[in-house]
């Protein structure tokens, strides 16, 4: 539960202690009873107030919710007052929280903001991306320059409250696709030479695309014959285990 300190003035000095009333409805008193009556104030008891010669009153481990309070002087013969207008006051929580996907290196994360707030609105976000850049909308999208791991912080903020939060947030390798291949006479093979960078990663699958209708999913296919001379568009695909994927793409020439 959360804590509040109430407090009043009294300045004709009417009483020598205080009397203090708190409930979740108006006109209740489940929470601190005051031994009085709640519409005359007429006292039950004869002692001093609850909250005897203070002038605040503190209250622990109350749970979320809107609360009603009131207070009361009782003079040396121990007679209530009548009571202070109602007031209220609320007890409300926030608590920080986000998701972000697990992006590849070279596509955005996507960060959404998944705090929870009872009593308040969250009015402002403040993003802390761990890249020494940061913004300030609820659900920002964001691009990291390279692949590791960040430390990301996100900081929310209701009228009253606020709270923050600190994750991990990865952004996977990619392999970085490449190869080569010489211009070559017609009628002569076109030999690929899969120049891929693993960039560390395990586990690559390939493809080819010949320009040509013809395919291949070997990583070092065998010499390729084209059927006619001509610039030809050749893709290079690598995925590795990870689930991330690069790919290129390069004119063959095979000449005259």
């Amino acid at each position: 539960g959360y804590g509040v300190v109430l407090s009043w003035n009294d300045n004709l000095n009417s009483g020598t202690t205080y009397n203090i009333r708190v409930g979740t409805q108006s006109g209740t008193c489940n929470i601190v009873s005051p031994m009085s009556n709640l519409i005359t104030g007429e006292r039950k008891v004869t002692r001093l107030g609850n909250a005897n010669r203070d002038l605040k009153f503190k209250l622990d481990s109350l749970p979320v919710g809107t609360y009603h309070w009131s207070v009361q002087a009782v003079n040396n013969a121990y007679k209530g007052s009548s009571w202070a207008p109602e007031q209220t006051f609320a007890i409300t929580v926030v608590n920080a929280g986000f998701e972000a996907t697990e992006a590849c290196e070279g596509s955005s994360t996507q960060f959404t903001d998944m705090s929870l707030t009872q009593g308040e609105d969250i009015v402002s976000w403040s993003w802390d991306f761990g890249d020494l850049t940061s913004d300030n909308i609820p659900n920002p999208v964001h691009l990291y320059a390279s692949a590791g791991t960040y430390l990301v912080t996100l900081i929310v903020n209701t009228q009253n409250y606020s709270d923050e939060i600190t994750k991990s947030v990865t952004v996977k390798a990619i392999p970085l696709a490449n190869f080569t291949a010489p211009t070559v006479c017609d009628d002569t093979e076109t030999i690929f030479t899969n120049t891929t960078d693993n960039n560390g990663l395990t586990g690559l699958t390939w493809f080819w695309n010949f320009g040509d209708t013809y395919t291949s999913t070997l990583q070092t296919p065998p010499p390729h014959p084209y059927l006619g001379s001509g610039d030809y568009n050749v893709i290079l695909r690598a995925q590795a285990d990870n689930g991330c994927i690069d790919e290129i793409t390069k004119t063959v020439t095979v000449a005259t």
